[in-house]
């Protein structure tokens, strides 16, 4: 069922609760059917989903981070991430007279989470 500008609100909210639901029943079963051994690419097909989302659905989630002083060109902070499964992975960089971040605010989401988190923030100084 299409939404409209004239669909009630209580109606919309329903909807974006069932697309929740089933965004979480497929990322219940992208996980089972990983840990069976199936492709990202399988998985898509047999779910009928975009590729990038498995890969979202299977992403290891960050354990730990630590900030550190950048030499990249993008900014003089970073973030390293200790991934669940023990990998390191650079996460973000930002200049601290821009923005600010807490370790606490990475443990759980995912690399492109993070970065998504980063990027936010960049909008929100930028239009400040």
């Amino acid at each position: 069922m299409a939404l409209s500008d004239r669909t009630p609100l209580s109606e919309r909210g329903r909807h974006h609760e069932d697309l929740k639901r089933m965004r979480q029943e497929q990322k219940d079963v992208a996980l089972l059917m990983k840990d069976k051994g199936y492709s990202n690419a399988a998985i898509a097909r047999i779910l009928h989903i975009p590729e990038n989302y498995v890969r979202a659905f299977v992403a290891p989630k960050i354990k730990e981070v630590r900030f550190q002083d950048s030499e990249r060109r993008y900014g003089n902070k970073e973030a390293i991430a200790t991934m669940e499964d023990g990998t390191e992975e650079f996460a973000i960089c930002w200049f601290d007279d821009e923005l600010r971040f807490n370790e606490r605010e990475f443990i759980g989401l995912t690399i492109e989470e993070a970065r998504d988190l980063k990027q936010a923030r960049d909008i929100a100084y930028l239009q400040s």
